[in-house]
């Protein structure tokens, strides 16, 4: 649905804890929701977890309040109240 916005980061926070995927196998499980064979059934649950947490936060942006903080660092001189 969100294509590289929910890739990228999916891949990059669970390298960051040392899983054996590689960015396309990552793109393989995200597209398809299939592990290739012999992969680590923890690391698949791993990045899909990420990705259904960053689609969360996507979907709900104006509920989680990062739109909010988004709005005030990118309009500087807007009045705070």
């Amino acid at each position: 649905m969100f294509g590289r916005l929910l890739l990228d980061p999916s891949w990059a926070l669970s390298s960051l804890e040392g899983i054996s995927y590689s960015r396309l196998d990552t793109q393989n499980l995200t597209d398809s929701g299939q592990a290739d064979q012999g992969k680590n059934a923890c690391e698949m649950l791993m990045i899909l977890n990420h990705k259904t947490s960053i689609e969360m936060l996507i979907v709900n942006i104006y509920k989680t309040g990062i739109y909010l903080l988004i709005f005030r660092i990118c309009t500087p001189f807007y009045p705070r109240t």
